[in-house]
């Protein structure tokens, strides 16, 4: 299915059942897109509606322009609206995550529970990360000053993290607009039931962002997946099936 935003096209798939008036939202994480959620989609699908969606950048969607945390979390919100969507449930996997704390901010009253999987949004801050972004703009500055382009252009193409690396220049652009904003002081502010799932064995979002999240989310409950890394539902998708839908049956909807 196809869905246009800021003229970006949104790839999704959508399944609607008559067992249930709840749709759970799946926001994947960087890199990746809606094949990640399958065995997650068809299992909810059998007990309630589900949206996975493409977000612009990833997997079939297009990409036209850099897209800031606001100009995902609008494109959700747009879309809950125009679907005409109730009863909604986000669940966010890391970069899906960001995008759904940011979401919070608008209040939206068809949302009824947030789902967080490993997710990112905790910056943190050491002397080793801001020497390495001191060194990378001295040397970016002095190649510009010096009008060594190649040297640039090497500088830039080979700095980062890999998933900087690999990305199109409208990406590491996105990257550049979404990444470096903390989403900690954000916590505080959501009041929605919140549903924390981590893998224990998680080396890109650590163990310690989940518990941060659950201490600073006042509805929220953490659940960790002992034997998975930043991808539980993939690692154990037979648990996480089961925790996801054991929650979905446990909220209360408001409308219908």
């Amino acid at each position: 299915m196809e869905y246009f935003f800021n003229n970006d096209k949104v790839n999704y798939e959508a399944s609607y059942t008559n067992k249930s008036n709840k749709t759970i939202i799946l926001l994947h994480g960087w890199g990746m897109s809606i094949i990640t959620f399958r065995e997650v989609f068809k299992e909810i699908a059998r007990h309630h509606n589900v949206i996975a969606i493409d977000l612009p950048g990833f997997g079939n969607s297009s990409l036209n322009r850099a897209y800031s945390l606001d100009d995902y979390s609008e494109l959700i919100k747009q879309m809950i609206i125009d679907l005409k969507l109730n009863n909604v449930v986000i669940l966010g996997h890391s970069f899906g995550g960001r995008i759904l704390i940011n979401l919070n901010k608008y209040n939206l009253d068809q949302i009824i529970g947030l789902i967080l999987v490993d997710s990112a949004g905790i910056k943190h801050f050491n002397l080793l990360t801001k020497y390495k972004v001191l060194k990378y703009k001295t040397r970016k500055k002095l190649y510009k000053l010096l009008s060594l382009k190649q040297k640039l252009k090497i500088l830039e193409e080979t700095s980062g993290s890999i998933d900087y690396i690999n990305s199109s220049p409208l990406l590491k652009e996105t990257m550049n607009k979404t990444i470096h904003v903390n989403l900690k002081p954000y916590l505080k502010d959501i009041k929605l039931d919140t549903l924390i799932l981590w893998g224990k064995n998680d080396y890109t979002t650590s163990l310690k962002d989940g518990m941060i999240m659950n201490e600073n989310i006042k509805n929220s409950s953490l659940i960790v997946f002992e034997s998975s890394g930043h991808f539980p539902y993939l690692d154990e998708t037979t648990k996480f099936n089961l925790i996801v839908l054991s929650y979905l049956d446990s909220l209360e909807v408001k409308n219908g």
